[in-house]
């Protein structure tokens, strides 16, 4: 009998799993009850529609698998649950994982060669991820797997690859591209004055427009402060098409923060 190698674990259905724990992440804290609320309705409705798939000797608990579904929910907290639509599981594998990539170069010369992946999503297929790296998602510092791979998903949805440009009204789209290749433009010069490892937004976003989109979307929801000031036109732009705040979020959670603590005797 052949055996499937992401068929070697698949998450039991749970009738009652450990919301107030998964929602306990620095990621989500400043969601309102409400919102909260409505994430975990989404997010019950992605576990019974998707498959999550542990590979490689790794044990899904509820906690985990919950967490999961809470962080493919963020992102279509307002665009509705049919915005997942197109793929049916999520392969995770326990740390980063080796695959065959192929390439063609300027000449037309078809290279092969082996490179470690974080994720990977495709058109018709899976969203691979690894755990390493998504329990580093659940942080607010800018990175987040997850979202990253969501993003390339909802760009998909614009036509057979990912361009950078998500389903938005085509009178936007001249102006989405504008102000992505500006922001990737402004990325590239932090790159070459300061380097990669230094640059204060991950660099990977200036290679293209599709990663361009997916790495900005990781800090539009775990690192606002950073992205809102620096590309305020884009920012705009995401909201438009989130349909969420997440810095107006930050801000009102300090502020009641603040108004707890002067309320201290």
């Amino acid at each position: 009998m052949i055996k499937w190698p992401w068929k070697e674990q698949e998450t039991t259905r749970n009738d009652d799993w450990p919301w107030d724990d998964a929602l306990a992440i620095p990621l989500l804290v400043n969601l309102t009850e409400q919102e909260q609320a409505r994430l975990i309705a989404l997010a019950e409705r992605f576990l019974q529609q998707k498959r999550l798939v542990a590979l490689q000797g790794l044990e899904l608990d509820p906690l985990k698998s919950a967490r999961i579904a809470l962080l493919f929910c963020l992102p279509i907290l307002e665009l509705g649950i049919e915005w997942l639509d197109g793929f049916h599981e999520v392969l995770i594998y326990p740390a980063p994982f080796v695959v065959d990539d192929e390439w063609e170069d300027d000449i037309g010369l078809v290279h092969n060669q082996r490179v470690v992946q974080s994720g990977q999503s495709w058109q018709q297929g899976p969203i691979i991820l690894n755990w390493l790296d998504i329990q580093d998602s659940f942080d607010a510092s800018g990175f987040n797997l997850i979202i990253h791979e969501v993003a390339h998903k909802l760009d998909m949805r614009n036509g057979d690859r990912a361009s950078g440009i998500p389903a938005i009204p085509l009178r936007d789209i001249a102006g989405w591209e504008h102000d992505l290749h500006a922001a990737m433009n402004n990325i590239q010069d932090e790159v070459d004055l300061v380097g990669e490892t230094a640059c204060s937004i991950d660099a990977y976003a200036a290679t293209d427009p599709a990663e361009c989109f997916a790495v900005l979307s990781e800090y539009y929801f775990s690192a606002p402060e950073l992205f809102a000031p620096r590309f305020p036109a884009l920012w705009q732009r995401f909201s438009q098409f989130y349909r969420q705040n997440p810095l107006q979020r930050l801000r009102d959670n300090r502020e009641d923060e603040n108004n707890r603590s002067s309320n201290v005797h």
